[in-house]
């Protein structure tokens, strides 16, 4: 976790990191962290599709279909 902060912190561009970041927050149980982190990243990278599917997973397993099922959309759209 450390590292990806201080990625973020040095280039707060970094979408990678971000993402990596968004991972170990959903690792933790931390999902409203992970989930502002996957959003950060679908902000810098619009075409980073794991974020959408990362995303998609969270909603659903929240019970808010619609949503995971708009962020399903993107994940698979080529």
């Amino acid at each position: 976790k450390a590292a990806f902060e201080s990625a973020i912190s040095i280039d707060p561009n970094n979408s990678s990191a971000h993402l990596a970041l968004g991972r170990v927050y959903i690792r933790h149980g931390v999902v409203e962290k992970a989930v502002s982190e996957l959003e950060e990243t679908i902000r810098l990278n619009p075409k980073e599709k794991m974020a959408y599917w990362l995303l998609s997973e969270i909603y659903k397993d929240q019970g808010l279909h619609k949503q995971s099922s708009e962020y399903r959309k993107q994940a698979l759209n080529p």
